[in-house]
């Protein structure tokens, strides 16, 4: 029996060490997963803000003005459009430029995308 002990004791103990080692490996993979959505939510929300935040100034400060006037055509909303693309990438920093680029590609044609959204949601 003890000679069986002897044989089993370490054949056991290197599984047991190879599952906890698995284990820990897939725990850790689990909290990185996590954080990296937790962290990208976080990006996404901050660009959201940061978007609808200039569209709003924008109408505010420009747009209204300019429709009272009668004067709001197309090249009124263009100027509108780059006046909100200015203001947002004055606050975009380099972390959040570099989850735009990673993630959709193209930094201006994404904002443009996501100006249009937000005039469309605003119209609503």
């Amino acid at each position: 029996m003890s000679q069986f002990l002897e044989v089993f004791i370490p054949i056991i103990v290197s599984i047991v060490t190879a599952i906890l080692g698995w284990i820990g490996v897939k725990v850790d993979q689990f909290i990185n997963a996590k954080i990296k959505d937790k962290k990208m939510a976080a990006h996404a929300s901050a660009v959201n803000l940061i978007v609808l935040n200039a569209v709003q100034c924008v109408f505010q400060t420009f747009v209204d003005t300019i429709k009272k006037a009668g004067k709001f055509d197309e090249q009124a909303q263009n100027e509108a459009k780059e006046r909100a693309m200015v203001i947002i990438e004055s606050q975009l920093t380099t972390e959040l430029k570099e989850y735009i680029t990673a993630n959709f590609g193209d930094i201006k044609a994404y904002l443009m995308t996501k100006i249009e959204s937000v005039i469309y949601t605003l119209k609503k």
